[in-house]
């Protein structure tokens, strides 16, 4: 009966805490999502200029948050290693803002990447004798997701009365990218003064090409650089559990003693620093 007690009561304060949890949650809904769009803040507006669901990421960040507290009250309340607990839970508070600087770096990768060709393809279009506006929506047509739906919002706008080069120019303010800044350039130049403009997306499309070139060479030069970051990043938890099938009892001690949870919190700690540092080293544009 003791041993069944001794299982039964923290799986029942447990379970009790993730439905507290829950309510809490629920209660103070408006507010948490009023305070998780300005946690966001530029990074939301910079999701939905990309054409990104910046609700879609909110919800999940919510869900990040609610699993974070979850841990928090599950590793301090029930397990008692509140030192663990604090440091794992900060660095996971941290990490949506991280990955959604990561899902807008791709973001604005593919959109650089469809430029080139979306270049080529409205100059050749242009040298067939099809006028810009024309050339626009057949481009909003034929070009892969996300940047069609730029080139679409571009030919509707113009249909509906609005001088082109202004669309260009709201479509330029709102991508913010250095390639789509340099085509809308040309493009309005060449509205105000004329000149052969498929020469001119060419050099562009050419310009983007040899960016590419370099971005993918520097891939390929810092491919290993991150991969042994991940694995030295893993190797503490690796070895951790390892040992812990061999020799359990020592294991047991850093979980049990307070200096074993704050051995173990600052090694996380440690980890998560040095993982995040290497990243942005790597990540870095000379």
């Amino acid at each position: 009966m003791s041993s069944f007690r001794e299982i039964a009561v923290p799986l029942w304060s447990s379970g009790l805490m993730i439905v507290a949890t829950c309510l809490a949650f629920l209660a103070a809904g408006p507010i948490f999502e009023t305070g998780l769009e300005r946690a966001l803040g530029r990074q939301g507006h910079r999701l939905r200029s990309l054409g990104l669901n910046a609700e879609f990421v909110s919800t999940l960040i919510g869900v990040w948050v609610f699993l974070t507290v979850a841990l928090f009250l599950w590793l301090g309340v029930s397990l008692q290693i509140w030192p663990l607990a604090i440091v794992v839970c900060l660095m996971m508070l941290v990490a949506p803002r991280w990955i959604v600087a990561l899902l807008i770096r791709r973001r604005e990768r593919l959109f650089r990447d469809q430029m080139a060709s979306a270049c080529f393809s409205l100059g050749c279009a242009v040298r067939a004798g099809l006028a810009l506006p024309e050339a626009i929506t057949r481009q909003s047509r034929e070009l892969p997701q996300p940047l069609a739906q730029e080139f679409r919002i571009i030919s509707q706008a113009y249909g509906r009365g609005q001088p082109l080069r202004r669309a260009l120019e709201e479509a330029r303010d709102k991508l913010a990218l250095e390639p789509f800044s340099l085509f809308v350039m040309v493009l309005s130049a060449a509205l105000e003064r004329g000149g052969p403009l498929d020469e001119s997306l060419a050099r562009i499309a050419g310009s983007i090409f040899e960016t590419q070139r370099v971005e993918r060479k520097l891939e390929i030069e810092t491919a290993s650089g991150r991969k042994s970051i991940s694995t030295l990043a893993c190797f503490p938890f690796l070895f951790l559990g390892g040992s812990w099938f061999f020799v359990p009892s020592m294991i047991n001690v850093l979980f049990e003693t307070i200096w074993g949870q704050w051995a173990l919190a600052a090694i996380a700690l440690l980890v998560g620093v040095a993982f995040v540092w290497g990243n942005a080293i790597l990540n870095r544009r000379f």
